[in-house]
């Protein structure tokens, strides 16, 4: 008799290494919050390092669980950073380790991430002001982002 729900013996299979290589894309204008255009308003392409960079910028500057694209049970990954938690801390030192561990851990969600570090940190009354470095994976120099 035929079961209603048959069973299938399923073979391992080797995990996918993840694609490292970096990917041309649209070139993003972080002044303006926009992609950049020609002079005929067509969209202007950027190299895969570049678009790497800017994927970064865009990780630091998106709330954790913010967007529904982004939820864990939806994307399976933990995008963005957690920096209304550090703006609740009173403490300076504490404020700093946390930015410090929410920034290295959105970027490092990429593969492409070799190392994120150097970080320096700047008060203006409560206000916090922070630059640091991110090296991409064959990057001959790591790129400061600041915000």
């Amino acid at each position: 008799m035929d079961e209603l729900f048959p069973v299938f013996d399923v073979s391992e299979t080797e995990e996918e290494e993840y694609d490292t290589d970096y990917k041309r894309s649209i070139r993003w204008n972080p002044k303006t919050g926009d992609f950049f255009r020609d002079r005929s308003h067509r969209l202007v392409w950027c190299d895969g390092q570049e678009a790497y960079m800017i994927w970064c910028y865009k990780m630091v500057q998106t709330e954790r669980d913010s967007h529904f694209a982004y939820l864990e049970a939806v994307s399976g990954s933990d995008l963005g950073v957690e920096m209304e938690a550090a703006a609740q801390e009173r403490d300076h030192e504490t404020v700093e380790s946390m930015i410090e561990r929410t920034m290295t851990e959105a970027l490092e969600v990429n593969p492409r991430t070799e190392s994120v570090g150097n970080f320096v940190f700047f008060w203006e009354g409560d206000t916090v002001h922070c630059q640091f470095e991110v090296r991409g994976i064959g990057m001959d120099e790591a790129v400061q982002i600041s915000f």
